[in-house]
């Protein structure tokens, strides 16, 4: 079986996070979201507004000022955990502190993390049937 969880080991900052990356890739810069298409925003903006702790976020915010909000840590800590997964789940190299983000979600932001899993284990069984037929 391969490896599930890759706990950091020694020599890997424990906590380095997707802001640190951005920071460091950017130069301080605002977050440049043009290598995006329009409709990876949009279905990345829309996933992410169905979680309870971006319920009232304002509706017009793009992905760029979402972006900016998360750099300039405008965000609260349940929305920037669920970013932190949503990028983990595009990018696996990109940290994503569980233990963290249960702590800090609320029971709706948790059960929703929970169904997401659930979701996505789901859509991995189905790829795998097909690639077995």
């Amino acid at each position: 079986m391969g490896v599930v969880i890759n706990f950091p080991g020694s020599s890997v900052p424990r906590f380095q996070s997707v802001k640190e990356k951005i920071g460091k890739l950017n130069d301080d810069k605002p977050v440049d979201t043009a290598i995006f298409s329009e409709d990876e925003d949009r279905a990345f903006m829309a996933l992410m507004k169905e979680w309870p702790c971006f319920q009232r976020l304002d509706p017009d915010v793009n992905l760029q000022q979402l972006f900016e909000l998360y750099y300039d840590d405008e965000l609260t800590q349940s929305q920037d955990c669920v970013l932190e997964f949503l990028f983990h789940m595009h990018d696996p190299d990109s940290n994503f502190d569980i233990s963290n983000a249960l702590y800090t979600w609320k029971d709706e932001d948790r059960q929703y993390f929970f169904t997401s899993l659930t979701m996505h284990a789901e859509l991995i069984e189905l790829i795998k049937k097909e690639e077995l037929s």
